[in-house]
């Protein structure tokens, strides 16, 4: 798979987890990358912090 297509599966992949969760894809998206941005990559725990079912409520479908 070229790296533009590994990169596109990535996302929708992420988009439809977000779907199949509840969450609004966009505001899920936006926390998430936001967090991850300013994660401690070196902290064991930070990948179950960055899961669907961890995230804020302003993420959730109304």
């Amino acid at each position: 798979m070229a790296p533009v297509g590994k990169g596109s599966a990535i996302i929708f992949s992420l988009i439809q987890t977000a779907i199949e969760n509840g969450l609004d894809p966009y505001q899920y998206l936006t926390w998430l990358l936001k967090t991850a941005n300013n994660a401690d990559l070196k902290n064991p725990d930070m990948p179950e912090k960055l899961l669907p079912w961890n995230e804020p409520a302003g993420c959730k479908t109304k």
